[in-house]
C-alpha cells in the first residue's frame, strides 16, 4: 500500500482537534493504530518534519538531539518512539516555550506521532 500524497488528503474530525491542541499546548502527541492516518494528519499541520524511521535521523538524534528539534514549528517528529530519549528534549523545549511566554504556550513547537502497541 502506498502512502497518500498530500493532494489526496481527506479532511478528518481530528484535524480541528489537533489544531485546538496545537493552539493550547507546547507539545502534542498523536497515538493510534498503524495506518490510521496519524502521520498524514500531522503533516497537514506541521511546517517541518523529522522521520525517525530514517537511519540518518536516528543517528543525528543520538549525536545532537537539540539540533534535530531545531526547525520551523510546529515540527513533526514522526516515529519518535524509535528514539524515546528525544521526548525528554521535547519536554524540556516545551517547558522553556511556556516559561518564556509568561505561562502561555507558544504555537506547539513539536508534534510527535507514534503507533500504539
Amino acid at each position: 500500500m502506498t502512502p497518500q500524497s498530500t493532494n489526496d488528503y481527506r479532511p478528518r474530525i481530528a484535524d480541528s482537534e489537533l489544531q485546538e491542541s496545537l493552539d493550547a499546548s507546547a507539545a502534542v502527541l498523536i497515538e493510534g493504530p498503524r495506518a490510521c492516518g496519524k502521520t498524514a494528519t500531522a503533516r497537514k499541520a506541521a511546517v517541518s518534519e523529522v522521520f525517525f524511521d530514517a537511519d540518518s535521523s536516528r543517528a543525528a538524534a543520538s549525536l545532537d538531539p537539540e539540533q534535530v528539534l531545531r526547525g520551523a514549528t510546529p515540527r513533526l517528529l514522526d516515529e519518535w518512539q524509535l528514539v524515546p530519549e528525544i521526548w525528554n528534549h521535547v519536554r524540556r523545549a516545551a517547558e522553556h516555550s511556556v516559561s518564556i511566554n509568561t505561562h502561555r504556550p507558544s504555537r506547539a513547537p513539536h508534534l510527535g506521532v507514534a503507533a500504539s502497541r
